[in-house]
């Protein structure tokens, strides 16, 4: 059995090798950085744990679903081929550099300048379509910044190249820099009449969201709610408030029952998550997915408010 359980494993990793084989994975980071320097390329290195790829440690985790769905799509591969691409496991060769720049999730894909700088951080498992949407964006902001920065330099009051820097701080989860851009760009247009700061609120609630902060993240997916009048931007906000709510007081062991007080919680989350679902759909031009996902949304709340759920946890 225990043979078994060994085959099992290996099996797995070599399945993983097979998935990501598109993925041009470089040996070792110093290798990764020396082709980066050469090429001028930005480096992706993907922290992860060899139990984390083990189905006979659990199945389906975090890093299982990174290997088997996200770096197995095409689109996702290319995005990856954009950067110098390394494995590390963080417990093993991957010690120092994990203790270097904080790691402490598994998985964590971390993007580099060729100057070891950081210039974005997934954390944890993302689909496809995230990563690819998220790893544009690094190069997009690695391109942006030298000039952005000389333009704030040249005009501190220069309202584009405040809030596009607080978007690129936000993305490399430099959170403090961010609302320091935040507050400089607040005194600039305290109202968000031009329509300038609400990536900027999207991006900081983004940083929250994802650190399963969920309160600060409603505020400031709230601030764009409350003054964008771009279709698409109110969407993303209404959504990403909702998508909090409902992860709001929820186990974080999906087989917990939760007791009757979490219920309760829960209920008044996916209440106060409803408006923001009926405000979406009636948005002028909503893009097909979005009400896709406001429909998935709303039955959702249906069925939990309407007592498919029960007080008792049944």
């Amino acid at each position: 059995m225990k043979l078994m359980r060994i085959l099992a494993g290996l099996a797995v990793l070599a399945a993983a090798a097979v998935a990501t084989a598109q993925i041009k994975w470089v040996p070792n980071f110093q290798t990764a950085m020396k082709r980066a320097k050469a090429t001028h390329k930005a480096v992706m290195i993907e922290f992860y744990t060899a139990w984390d790829l083990d189905p006979t440690y659990r199945e389906n985790t975090p890093g299982q679903q990174l290997e088997h769905e996200t770096f197995a799509d095409k689109a996702a591969q290319a995005v990856a081929n954009k950067f110098v691409p390394v494995r590390i496991d963080v417990e093993k060769e991957g010690k120092d550099l994990g203790k270097k720049y904080h790691i402490t999730n598994y998985p964590t894909v971390l993007f580099l300048d060729n100057k070891e700088n950081v210039i974005g951080i997934i954390d944890g498992f993302e689909p496809a379509e995230e990563f690819v949407k998220h790893g544009n964006s690094f190069l997009r902001d690695l391109a942006d910044y030298p000039s952005t920065w000389a333009k704030y330099k040249k005009n501190k009051k220069n309202l584009a190249a405040v809030t596009r820097l607080g978007e690129i701080y936000a993305n490399r989860y430099d959170i403090d820099q961010a609302l320091q851009k935040l507050a400089e760009a607040e005194k600039i247009d305290p109202a968000n009449k031009t329509g300038k700061l609400s990536d900027l609120y999207n991006n900081i609630a983004d940083y929250y969201q994802n650190a399963s902060k969920y309160d600060p993240a409603i505020k400031y997916f709230k601030k764009t709610a409350e003054t964008s009048k771009v279709t698409d931007k109110l969407a993303y906000a209404n959504l990403s408030i909702v998508a909090c709510y409902f992860s709001k007081d929820v186990p974080s062991d999906p087989s917990a029952q939760p007791d009757a007080p979490t219920i309760k919680k829960i209920r008044a989350n996916f209440a106060a998550a409803k408006p923001y679902v009926e405000a979406t759909l009636k948005l002028p031009h909503l893009k097909a997915e979005d009400r896709q996902i406001a429909v998935q949304d709303q039955r959702q709340i249906d069925q939990v408010l309407g007592g498919t759920i029960d007080d008792d946890g049944g």
